[in-house]
């Protein structure tokens, strides 16, 4: 029987039919982001290696996955995850691309979208602390000058502008008081704009 039908009251005949399966839709979007100048690692722990991350486990969401289908990475690409993009080039712009899944997480089964996050990725200043020392002959004045600040990234150097010690006075106890960062000068010159005191 089919249904209520009786099979005695009826011969029935079953022609194949066909069926098709589209795609299903997946977005893939790249999320807004930070890391300190200097670093490689973002903040929401997106390390990249010459702009690119491959294989990154977070900084981006997907829609559209279905019946438990998962997704576990993809690559991330941004000017901005160079140790050496500058604050004052930023926002930089997270291309999302290349999704690892699940078996069936694949463009086979789903027509994949990925959406980047233009100005997604944001460089704030690394923040320095003048560890120094500095010396002058007796002037009496408290400026100083030529005043040479170590970042900690690379070989790069700052000097420190308006620099003042604390006395006039010759004596061992004096310090550094006060000063503004600014670009240092030569083949290790930094941008002071990478930089807060």
């Amino acid at each position: 029987a089919v249904g209520t039908l009786a099979a005695s009251n009826y011969s029935f005949t079953y022609t194949a039919g066909s069926l098709v399966v589209n795609k299903a839709n997946l977005t893939i979007t790249a999320d807004v982001d930070s890391k300190v100048y200097g670093a490689t690692t973002t903040v929401s722990g997106v390390a990249y290696v010459g702009g690119v991350a491959t294989g990154a486990t977070a900084g981006f969401t997907n829609a559209g996955l279905v019946n438990g289908d998962t997704l576990s990475s993809v690559t991330l690409t941004s000017l901005g995850g160079n140790a050496t993009a500058n604050v004052v080039d930023g926002p930089f712009t997270i291309t999302p691309s290349a999704a690892a899944g699940s078996t069936r997480s694949t463009s086979s089964n789903y027509t994949i979208t990925y959406v980047a996050a233009n100005n997604g990725l944001t460089v704030t200043p690394k923040q320095v602390s003048f560890t120094g020392s500095a010396t002058k002959v007796y002037d009496g004045t408290t400026a100083l000058s030529g005043v040479s600040v170590s970042t900690g990234v690379g070989s790069e150097t700052l000097l420190l502008s308006n620099a003042t010690a604390n006395s006039a006075d010759v004596g061992s106890g004096n310090f550094i008081s006060a000063g503004t960062l600014v670009n240092g000068t030569g083949a290790n010159g930094g941008l002071a704009s990478n930089y807060s005191l």
